[in-house]
This record gives C-alpha cells, structure tokens and sequence, in this order.
C-alpha cells in the first residue's frame, strides 16, 4: 500500500510539471521588403560652343579677290623647326609638296573658291635660285666683311691687318677666315638649303619670290598656326539642361547631391584643331584677310556624348528590421510574446542619387592622342575657316 501511494505521488508531480511547461511564440519570419525603386533619365550632352567663326574672320573688301587668282601656301618656320627637333616620323606638315591630310583640306577649299594653287615646291626652287644668286664670294674679304655684323667687323679688320703686316702666314690667315665663314653661314637664314629643308619660313623671301620671274602668285596664304594636338578641357553644367531639371524636381531627394560640382559637371578631355592664318595681297603686301577657327570633338561633331543619370528610393531601416526579427527569435522572446501580436517596425525610406555616367560617346579623364580624330578635326577646321573667304 506504502509502495502505491508513492508512485501516485511520482505521477502527480509529473503531471504537475507537464502542465507549467514554458510556452514558445512561433519564429518571425523577415516581411517582404518592397523592391527599390529606380527612376532613369539619358540626355544628351551638348558642350556650348557660342563662337560664331565669323566672329574671327575679317576680311577687307575694298579689294576684291577675284577667282583665277593664284596663291601659294606659307608654313611658319616655327612648325618645322619643332618637327626637326622632335624628329617625329609622322607629323602634320611632313610631305615635300605639302600634300597631307590637312593641308589637302586646305587646297580642296582654295579650288573650291576659284584659286589657282601654286604648287609648292616650285617656290622652294624659286626661292634657292635666288639665294644663289644675290649671295657674293665669301673667299672675297670685302663680301665677307659686308656679311658679318658691325659688332664683329673690327675683328675681321684686324686679321686681315695681320695678314697684311705679315703679322700672321696665309695658312694662318686661311684657317682664321674658314671659321668666320662657317660661322656665317651656320647663323645666316639666307644660306643655300637641302632639298629636304624647308624654305617658305620667311614671309619677307616669299613675297619677293612671288613678285618676280616666270613663277609669280597673286597671293601667300601664311598659316601662323596650325595645331592638331591641342589639349582641352571641356565642361558641361548638367543643371544647365532642362530635362535635368524637371527631373531633379520630379526626385527632390537627390537635390542635395546631385547640385555639387562633383556630380553636375561633366568633364571631358578632348583633342582641339586650332587653325590661324591670314591671306596676303603679293603685289602691295596688304592683308585682305585673316581668320582663326578651332574645333574640338565635340562642336566638330566628331563625337557625341550621352550621360545617364537617376534616382534610387530603397528601404533605409533594414538593418533594424532584422535585428527586430533576430531579437524576437530567442528563447526568452518568443515565451515574452507568446499569445500576443507583434508590430513589425514601420519601412523607412530614403533617395540616393545615382550619379551621372557615360551611357554612349566617349568623355576621357586624360588626354588621348588619336591620329584618326586628330586628322578629322585638321580637315574639318581648314574647311570651315578657308570657306570663309569671299571671292568674286
């Protein structure tokens, strides 16, 4: 009887405990967070070019330039000797007739306009034939004293002085009078050149070879500037554009951002073409016409550029939303909200800006020398800038 009575006891304290058993609130599960929400706008670029090519074109036309009239092209002597001391093997003005890619373009408009192009090489034989012809016997004393500079005259004086004195041999006298000589026609821009140097570097020797002998031009075309490789910076303000505007008015969030320098300008790294030169009337040495244009890939239309650009709208409290979630899931939580409903944290929202990229073109950081671009441009800036000039 003893024996029963304690296994009765035993099941009651069992049964007693079964019924105090801790009671669990079922595992949250995270909510479905609502998808971003992305708004894109793609516009295209367009970099103000506001110079209007006449703005640098004057041309006097109290002389009438009338069509048949010959001309020859003049390079500045600069341009060569940069060439030479780059030693370049592919460089804009590198043929001996002139006839590269630019100053075809050149040409082209020249006949276009009714100018009888000279060619150039004639003029360089021109010009060496009448170097010839004007320079004296440097082995004569009297033609080397007149060559030399006054300053250095009274040194020539006294040497032949020696000489005469018999201060000094002929040997002597001979070698003295060498050097002055080399030194002469190494400082002297009127010496005999090679075939392959350049002579139209001397506005003043081709106007002279243009006025007399059988090879005569009516007008010298002098290029003071022709750079291909010029590097520019570009810059367009984005909030100068009125799509992006409305935008930014439709997406108030990304205000703020969006209206720092960093992300409303755009940059771009562009290759120019710059063109200068000025047309020059042989017979007065008058200047009826001179111009600069400049071109860059852009207002050249070489290239376009489209940037895109846009507005993010995401969940911005996820974090505290799974946190909430993993702070509900332990054991001493779920027995806390057991039988109770729970609130989920409201979703928090927020905006970022969505920073404007290259969709299409091509907009650099640095400078890159293409040699197709660059002769697009170099034949589009002589087009442009040689159509200027009116002719009857």
């Amino acid at each position: 009887m003893k024996k029963y009575k304690i296994i009765m006891i035993s099941l009651l304290a069992l049964l007693a405990g079964c019924t105090s058993a801790p009671k669990y609130a079922p595992l949250l599960s995270m909510p479905v967070i609502p998808e971003d929400k992305v708004d894109l706008i793609d516009v295209d670029v367009k970099f103000d070019d506001k110079i209007d090519i006449y703005d640098n074109v004057v041309q006097n036309f109290s002389r009438n330039i009338d069509s048949g009239s010959s001309i020859v092209i003049n390079v500045p002597s600069k341009l060569f000797e940069e060439q030479a001391e780059s030693n370049a093997i592919n460089q804009d003005f590198k043929t001996k007739d002139f006839f590269n890619l630019a100053e075809q373009q050149i040409e082209k408009e020249l006949i276009r306009k009714g100018f009888d192009v000279l060619s150039r090489s004639k003029f360089e034989a021109k010009l060496r034939t009448l170097r010839d012809e004007s320079r004296c016997n440097l082995n004569e004393f009297r033609c080397l004293h007149s060559q030399v500079a006054p300053e250095i005259q009274p040194v020539l004086e006294e040497l032949k002085r020696k000489y005469d004195d018999k201060e000094i041999n002929s040997i002597e006298y001979a070698d003295e009078i060498k050097l002055f000589k080399d030194k002469l026609q190494s400082a002297s821009a009127g010496k005999t050149r090679q075939e392959g140097d350049k002579e139209l570097t001397d506005i003043s020797e081709v106007i002279r070879a243009a006025e007399s002998g059988d090879i005569k031009a009516d007008y010298i075309l002098q290029i003071n500037l022709f750079d291909t490789e010029k590097k520019t910076s570009i810059y367009k303000d984005l909030r100068h554009i009125s799509s992006v505007r409305e935008f930014v008015r439709k997406n108030p969030g990304i205000k703020s951002d969006f209206e720092s320098n960093e992300n409303s300008i755009v940059r771009c790294a562009v290759i120019s073409s710059q063109l200068n030169a000025k047309l020059i009337y042989v017979k007065t040495g008058a200047i009826t016409w001179i111009g600069e244009h400049e071109l860059n890939e852009f207002s050249s239309g070489v290239h376009d550029l489209s940037v895109e650009m846009g507005s993010r709208e995401y969940v911005s409290n996820l974090g505290d939303i799974r946190r909430f979630v993993s702070d509900n899931n332990t054991s001493i939580a779920r027995q806390n909200r057991f039988g109770k409903s729970v609130d989920f944290p409201s979703f928090e929202y927020s905006v970022d800006l969505l920073k404007p990229s290259i969709s299409s073109g091509r907009c650099e950081k640095k400078w890159t020398n293409s040699r197709e671009v660059r002769s697009q441009l170099a034949r589009q800036v002589a087009k442009d800038l040689i159509a200027t000039i009116k002719v009857n």
